[in-house]
């Protein structure tokens, strides 16, 4: 892979540069062939850069749309909209002109205005009332997670940490069990992971178990009508110790599961019909695990008593994803007109598609990993997508080195889609 050096951005200055004077003095290629009817005409069209909402690689597009004639060289685009770009942008790129192409650089050019003037993050974070932590909503991440990083602000104490893992590129300690409330009407418990994210998510599993809908242009989540008694009743005092009860108990978890769970998941679903504390006892734990595969029980059947349940769970998730590598708890869309699946992610605050193999990195990043390591921007590409009906939706995708297409919450936004886990959908409604 071809690499290239960072370049320190100015953070929201308002100072001039030290020096524009190599922006100033540099000189593009000429064109081939004159250019002044052309320039003439689009240099009425369009005011000073910036002095419109238009970002540069909007900006572009459009100069092509609107321009005489499509024959224009390369680098007459570049050389003009390197003419409407502020001093200070000008001297940051100018070093990069003879290297990249137009679309190239007008992406380089937007990175420089949000880091310099901030951008709107169109991700949605949820405050817990009980923790009063604030939980970002990420479709696109398998498991719900909290920070190993001030564990404490999510327990009422702490036990030891289990062997690390790695869990979706990060380092995964072990399970814990905790409540959360986010206002929907209800107090929800979950298993989440510990990992060394910087910020507590909620992903796929929690939003498709509890049955909610996620609105980020209205910037909310609906729930939809999940019916506590739909996994029986809610704890009581009463503590179940006898086989036939467990046997009941059982059944009533394996009717409400699908058969694609994780050993956490199976464990979140006992969890509504068995007080947790009653959990603790051999008897439960066997329960526990006669619900998980082969494999699984084979691994962990000589530390039912060594271990707790939340442990089983954690090591049988270890397990499981070796086995199995696609969760069905994520939702991915496939585009009508090129057959491609995209992930639908609204933790990803841009759409993204992996790179061409053509166009080189570009020597500026704004995108982070949930790990905290930066992707690689190679530019942006304009793809349309087809819903499978009569509607197209057209947006600007950034090239990265993801792996997979991206839906991200840029688009979801802007579209004004609904996502639900639970029916594998994207959808539009004024009601809900």
């Amino acid at each position: 892979m071809t690499t290239t050096e960072k370049v320190q951005l100015p953070e929201n200055s308002d100072g001039e540069p030290s020096s524009h004077e190599a922006a100033s003095n540099s000189q593009m290629k000429s064109p081939p062939y004159p250019y002044a009817f052309a320039l003439q005409h689009i240099g009425k069209t369009f005011p000073p850069y910036f002095q419109s909402p238009e970002k540069s690689a909007e900006l572009l597009a459009t100069m092509r749309t609107i321009s005489p004639t499509n024959t224009f060289h390369t680098d007459f685009w570049k050389g003009f909209l390197f003419q409407k770009l502020p001093e200070r942008i000008q001297s940051l790129v100018v070093d990069n002109l003879h290297t990249y192409t137009g679309d190239q650089l007008a992406h380089m050019a937007d990175i420089i205005y949000e880091r310099m003037y901030g951008c709107s993050d169109y991700r949605f974070y949820i405050t817990d009332q009980i923790s009063g932590a604030k939980f970002l909503i990420g479709t696109g991440s398998s498991h719900s997670t909290i920070p190993k990083k001030n564990l404490e602000r999510f327990l009422n104490k702490q036990e030891d940490l289990l062997k690390k893992s790695k869990h979706e590129g990060m380092e995964a300690h072990g399970v814990r069990e905790m409540s959360v409330n986010f206002s929907t009407g209800r107090v929800l418990r979950w298993n989440f992971y510990v990992t060394d994210v910087p910020t507590p998510i909620i992903g796929a599993d929690f939003l498709a178990y509890y049955n909610l809908v996620l609105d980020l242009k209205n910037r909310k989540l609906i729930d939809n009508h999940y019916k506590p008694t739909l996994f029986g009743p809610e704890h009581d005092d009463t503590m179940y110790y006898n086989w036939s009860e467990v046997e009941t108990v059982r059944d009533k978890v394996t009717k409400n599961l699908d058969g694609h769970e994780s050993p956490s998941e199976n464990l979140n679903v006992m969890s509504r019909f068995v007080k947790w504390d009653a959990l603790r006892d051999d008897i439960w734990k066997s329960c526990f695990l006669s619900m998980l595969t082969e494999s699984v029980q084979e691994n962990l059947k000589d530390k039912i008593t060594s271990c707790t349940i939340g442990e089983l769970a954690f090591q049988g998730d270890c397990i499981h994803n070796e086995h199995h590598h696609d969760n069905n708890h994520r939702l991915f869309v496939t585009d009508s007109i090129s057959h491609m699946a995209y992930l639908v992610d609204s933790g990803s605050h841009f759409s993204q598609i992996p790179n061409d193999g053509i166009s080189p990195p570009i020597p500026f990043s704004r995108i982070v990993r949930l790990n905290g390591s930066d992707l690689i921007e190679y530019g942006q590409k304009c793809i349309t997508l087809g819903s499978g009906g009569n509607e197209t939706l057209t947006w600007n995708f950034v090239m990265t080195d993801t792996p997979i297409p991206i839906i991200g919450a840029d688009f979801l936004t802007y579209y004004e889609l609904l996502v639900d886990l639970r029916r594998k959908r994207l959808f539009r409604s004024a009601k809900f």
